[in-house]
């Protein structure tokens, strides 16, 4: 089982999943970077202290280790 789930939204395709290990390498290839870590309080608890990434293309990224892996 991967290690973290990357779920995008985009405008012309609407969600998308990906699940790796290597998320340095997705941010890389997606031309996106890490600017911290998830510190709001509305979003869910497993989704709090997770990587949060730059914005880009009309994006959302959400990124979290999967419950079985936490």
């Amino acid at each position: 089982m991967a290690l973290f789930e990357i779920v995008t939204m985009t405008d012309d395709s609407g969600m998308s999943r990906v699940v790796t290990d290597d998320l340095a390498a997705w941010v890389d290839d997606m031309g996106t970077e890490i600017i911290g870590t998830e510190t709001r309080a509305s979003l869910r608890t497993e989704l709090q202290g997770q990587p949060k990434c730059s914005v880009a293309h009309s994006s959302a990224f959400f990124v979290r280790q999967p419950a079985s892996r936490v």
